[in-house]
């Protein structure tokens, strides 16, 4: 019992760490000055702050996004080590689990959702082993990954520990025992869904969790560093266009004449009419004994500055090339360059998270539960592949060289039509030109040139009298 009590405290000591961090943040001058609350930030966003800027805003849905999507932009291509027939088994099933639940798919979505909040779960929906079994039950044992219904992945908004292993003698010591997921349907688009959560214990869920800094459960959601400059974004881009608006509705000035009588109904009509005209679209007021100027705007100031600043914060604290984040193009340089840096940091991500904490731990589970898993690699697809407007540029670079090689007004010689389609990636393309391809191709395009009439070979001495001929055909005649 005092064991269990030290763990809890423990569990609580690393759990609150956070938040306090968090609100010792922006704080100076022995606590005297508070700067967030000054410059209007959050003091402790949660996971409904993070789901929100996704689901609404959209630079924080760039950065959550492009991560994963980047990540999985090819499905990844799993390759045995020691390749037997019931290895090529194993793959088969896998690709036959992909087909049918769509297996990458819902590695990918877990990938995205848990980047929203701390973590995610992807829930593995796996055949019933007994009658009255629940979610709350561990998962004994599958036989093969034809017993996997279903995945399901859920973010952290969607789910809370239910109860965590607090037997220090237990190898997932301080870990998640069981999860409470809400499997509400219906809700979010205001239908007349059900609501309930159940119990899932652990054995039934993956927990996909990135950025782990003191623990292996919770990480730092993709948004937490950047939340406060999404805010200033916001700010600044709203009030530009807030003073642009003023700027262009201007202010008005109403002179009401002194000698007129206004009662009370008559001047708030005047003010909402006025306000309709400042705030709507309504361009004619009707006014009596009042006089109306428009007093001019003096001076602008200009955001490009200051919104240049934020999205540099931005784009280096999510690890994001500017160019890739906002779409700015800055030459053709930079841009190759932004691409190479983003790729080699996805390919790290790709071999350094994706591949252990998502893919491996699938498989992992899948072989604790009695599935017969083979040892494996995951390959990835290179993600430096030549873009479409890079491969026409290459392509014209070629035909330009070919031309200037080839014989005038002969490019075919050089390159043939086969080649010319695969070269510009036409399919289908076959590996050999079709029979009789080539014959045709020099009859029709290659002329013939007939070869120059060689010149006569007069005999040489005795020969040119042609008498010693004449000699031996009288001999024969003879």
């Amino acid at each position: 019992m005092a064991n269990t009590r030290k763990a809890w405290r423990l569990l609580g000591s690393l759990f609150s760490r956070g938040g306090d961090l968090a609100r010792r943040m922006g704080k100076t001058f022995g606590g005297l000055r508070d700067l967030w609350p000054t410059l209007g930030y959050r003091d402790s966003p949660d996971v409904e702050t993070y789901l929100s800027f996704y689901e609404r805003g959209d630079i924080a849905s760039q950065i959550v996004d492009l991560p994963p999507d980047t990540s999985w932009r090819f499905p990844p291509e799993l390759r045995l080590e020691d390749v037997e027939t019931e290895g090529k088994t194993f793959l088969d099933e896998v690709d036959e689990l992909d087909d049918r639940i769509g297996l990458w798919a819902k590695m990918a979505q877990v990938d995205r959702l848990s980047g929203i909040g701390r973590y995610g779960l992807l829930l593995i929906g796996a055949r019933g082993q007994g009658e009255g079994e629940s979610l709350a039950d561990p998962l004994e044992r599958l036989t093969s990954l034809k017993d996997v219904m279903f995945l399901k992945a859920f973010h952290e908004g969607l789910t809370d520990i239910n109860a965590w292993v607090t037997d220090e003698m237990d190898p997932r010591f301080g870990l998640p025992e069981s999860y409470n997921v809400d499997f509400s349907t219906g809700s979010d688009s205001g239908g007349t869904g059900s609501s309930r959560t159940l119990v899932v214990h652990w054995t039934r869920v993956i927990h996909v969790a990135e950025n782990l800094v003191d623990d292996e459960t919770f990480g730092i959601p993709r948004l937490e560093r950047v939340v406060n400059k999404l805010d200033d974004l916001n700010k600044l881009i709203g009030s530009a266009a807030e003073i642009f608006w003023v700027a262009v509705a201007g202010v008005l000035h109403a002179d009401i004449d002194p000698e007129v009588d206004v009662d009370q109904e008559d001047q708030e009509k005047f003010e909402a009419d006025l306000i309709e005209a400042m705030q709507g679209m309504r361009r004619v007021i009707q006014t009596r004994g009042v006089e109306l100027t428009r007093i001019a705007q003096s001076g602008s100031v200009d955001p490009q500055p200051t919104y240049q600043a934020i999205v540099q914060l931005i784009a280096a604290t999510a690890r994001i090339p500017e160019r890739i984040l906002f779409g700015s193009e800055r030459g053709e340089l930079a841009s190759s360059q932004d691409q190479r840096q983003w790729h080699a940091t996805i390919n790290a991500r790709q071999n350094n998270h994706v591949v252990p904490v998502i893919i491996r731990a699938f498989f992992n589970r899948m072989a604790l539960l009695g599935v017969k898993v083979p040892e494996f690699e995951v390959f990835w697809q290179p993600l430096d592949s030549p873009t479409e407007l890079e491969l026409a540029e290459i392509i014209k670079l070629k035909s330009e060289a070919a031309v200037a090689l080839a014989p005038i007004g002969a490019v075919d010689l050089l390159i043939k039509p086969w080649e010319a389609r695969e070269m510009l990636g036409l399919l289908p393309i076959p590996e050999d030109p079709p029979e009789g391809a080539k014959e045709a191709f020099f009859e029709e395009v290659v002329p013939v040139i007939e070869e120059p009439a060689r010149p006569l070979e007069l005999p040489s001495g005795d020969d040119l009298t042609g008498s010693g001929h004449l000699e031996d055909e009288e001999e024969e005649v003879a």
